[in-house]
């Protein structure tokens, strides 16, 4: 396992985070938030990265791949994540194995997409909308 990953590991459970990126040895990012949009709001720090995160789903992984992280631990993990994750390479661990995230608009969204690009527009499309209700 990369080390960066095993430090990811480590603050996302020492500190209860829902999100940790590292890279180089350097821990990037901490959160504490919830979903998606967490994602979506780092990605520009994702790349050649190791994440971990508390749920990745279809989405996150669309993200992840997109956003050119190497290395991925999801304390839960969706199959189709996991799928994608592989196919493009990137080192993935996981705590759990699931079919599916229940009541989440973005995984609805792309769970029947297999293009990283149509998911990467449809994906930023819903951000946009979700972010403009709330503005």
């Amino acid at each position: 396992m990369p080390e960066d990953l095993e430090i990811a590991i480590k603050f996302l459970n020492e500190l209860n985070a829902s999100l940790v990126v590292v890279r180089e040895g350097e821990v990037k990012f901490v959160g504490f938030g919830k979903g998606v949009k967490e994602l979506v709001d780092v990605m520009t720090i994702l790349s050649n990265s190791s994440v971990a995160d508390k749920v990745v789903g279809k989405a996150a992984a669309v993200i992840l791949v997109r956003n050119g992280a190497r290395a991925v631990y999801g304390r839960v993990m969706t199959k189709a994540a996991y799928n994608l994750l592989t196919q493009h390479d990137i080192f993935v661990k996981y705590g759990k194995l699931i079919d599916k995230i229940e009541n989440c608009p973005f995984e609805e969204r792309v769970k029947d997409i297999n293009d990283v690009k149509k998911a990467w527009r449809e994906i930023m499309n819903l951000y946009k909308e979700i972010v403009l209700r709330k503005s």
